[in-house]
């Protein structure tokens, strides 16, 4: 992912308090036989349409569990990352892939986004 120049002073776009959001459940596979695992994802929008935000929360799992923490930090980084700016493409580019292959849950819910567009995705995952 590169930076333009004045891409480090972008303010930060919040989204409206009253805002479109779509929620859905989609799966990871698990590499090198691990198993899969079943995640629901919020996408919420701007006003155009633009996805602000992404959170992410295993189906699986209490509240308070590393798992959960973690999906919740990575979440919040990653809305902060979007409403500064940065777009979905920019940010699945910047995902480790394994031969063409997300490794991991935001990567694979990019992909989804990215290569089919929310709604097709939330149509999807829904089949």
């Amino acid at each position: 992912m590169r930076l333009r120049e004045n891409d480090m002073s972008s303010s930060r776009k919040r989204l409206p308090n009253r805002r479109r959001s779509e929620t859905f459940k989609f799966t990871v596979q698990g590499q090198f036989g691990r198993a899969s695992h079943q995640y629901y994802a919020t996408v919420g929008f701007y006003n155009n349409g633009r996805v602000g935000e992404v959170f992410i929360r295993p189906r699986s799992g209490k509240p308070g569990t590393e798992l959960n923490i973690a999906m919740l930090e990575l979440s919040t980084v990653t809305s902060i990352a979007l409403q500064h700016g940065a777009s979905i493409e920019e940010l699945r580019e910047a995902m480790p892939r394994n031969e063409a292959q997300p490794e991991g849950v935001i990567g694979t819910l990019f992909d989804l986004i990215t290569e089919t567009g929310i709604k097709d995705a939330i149509a999807k995952v829904k089949e």
